[in-house]
C-alpha cells in the first residue's frame, strides 16, 4: 500500500512538473509571438500622433501666414479717424498707433468690476450712451455694456486666435482684422443683458432689451451696425448687441430707410439729404428726455 502510494505521488508530481513545462513553454512562444505585435502596435499609434502633430503645426502655419498676407494687401488708412462718421470696415482703417485722444469711462452698468479700456468711449459717445441707459432704467429695461474701446494691439490678439479657431476667410466674417475693428475708432459699445448671462449672441434680438435698444438707440444718435441680412455690404454677419455712435440725425435717417454706414456714406447707393418727413419718428422724445 505504501509503494502504491509513493508511485502515485511520484507520478502526480512528473505530471505536475510537465504541465507547468507545458505551460512555460507556450507561454514564452505566444511573447516571442505577440510581444513584437505590441511594440510595432504602438510603434505605429506613436508615429500616427506624430503625423497629426505635424499636420496640426503645418495647419497653423498656413492659417497665420494667409492672415499675414491677408492683412498686407488689403489695408488702407482712413484720413477723418476723429470723425463721428468715419468708416471703419475690412476695406479701410486706422493706424496701428491711433488712440482717440478723448476716451473717457462711460458711466454704465458692465459685469465686470475691474478697470479696463473696455469701459471706454469718445466723450459725446459716452455722454449719448449715459442718457441712453437713464432711459433704459426708466423704463425698466435690464442693458450692460460688454466692450468699447479696443486697441490695434488687443484687436490683433483677438483675430489671431479666430484665425488659428477658423481659418481666415471664416475669422473675417465674425471678427475684424486689426485696423479694421470699429471699437478702435472709440465710437461702439457691444451691449447684453441678464437674461442672456451676459453673451453676445444674434438671441439678443429677441429679448426685451434687444427690441428696445433696436427702437430706441437711433434717438441717441446710435445705429446697430450690421443689421440683418445686410451681411454682403458690411462683411459681418448680423450683430444686434453692436451699436455705433454717428449723431443723432444720422442715425434716424439709417435707421428710417433700413440701410447701413456704408449705404449712407455712398453717393452710389443713397441720396445724401436729410429726410423731410419724420412725422414716423418722435423727435420730441430725446428732446425732452435731454432736457431731463
Amino acid at each position: 500500500m505504501n509503494i502504491d502510494k509513493r508511485l502515485f505521488a511520484e507520478e502526480y508530481k512528473m505530471k505536475l512538473a510537465f504541465f507547468t513545462y507545458l505551460l512555460l513553454l507556450l507561454l514564452m512562444l505566444q511573447l516571442e509571438v505577440i510581444g513584437p505585435g505590441i511594440f510595432f502596435l504602438t510603434e505605429d499609434l506613436l508615429k500616427e500622433e506624430e503625423l497629426d502633430l505635424k499636420k496640426e503645426q503645418v495647419s497653423i502655419k498656413e492659417k497665420l501666414l494667409t492672415y499675414e498676407i491677408d492683412l498686407i494687401t488689403e489695408q488702407r488708412t482712413v484720413d477723418n479717424p476723429l470723425s463721428r462718421l468715419v468708416l471703419v470696415n475690412k476695406e479701410q482703417g486706422l493706424a496701428p498707433d491711433f488712440i482717440p485722444p478723448d476716451l473717457i469711462v462711460v458711466d454704465i452698468p458692465f459685469p465686470f468690476a475691474e478697470n479696463s479700456s473696455r469701459k471706454k468711449m469718445r466723450w459725446e459717445a459716452a455722454w449719448m450712451l449715459e442718457n441712453l441707459f437713464k432711459q433704459a432704467e426708466k423704463e425698466g429695461i435690464d442693458l450692460v455694456g460688454v466692450s468699447g474701446y479696443r486697441s490695434y494691439q488687443r484687436q490683433e490678439e483677438i483675430f489671431k486666435q479666430q484665425v488659428l479657431l477658423r481659418g481666415v476667410e471664416e475669422a473675417k466674417r465674425v471678427s475684424a482684422k486689426p485696423g479694421h475693428s470699429e471699437h478702435q475708432t472709440g465710437l461702439a459699445m457691444d451691449l447684453s443683458t441678464a437674461e442672456l448671462n451676459y453673451r453676445l449672441s444674434e438671441e439678443f434680438a429677441q429679448t426685451e432689451a434687444g427690441r428696445w435698444l433696436a427702437e430706441v438707440a437711433p434717438y441717441y444718435g446710435f445705429i446697430i451696425r450690421y443689421p440683418e441680412d445686410k451681411e454682403h455690404i458690411t462683411g459681418y454677419r448680423y450683430e444686434p448687441w453692436h451699436i455705433r455712435y454717428v449723431g443723432i440725425e444720422e442715425a434716424l435717417e439709417i435707421t428710417k430707410k433700413g440701410i447701413t454706414l456704408e449705404e449712407y456714406l455712398s453717393p452710389k447707393l443713397v441720396e445724401f439729404s436729410l429726410f423731410s418727413d419724420r412725422s414716423d419718428f418722435k423727435l420730441n422724445y430725446l428732446k425732452k428726455e435731454l432736457r431731463e
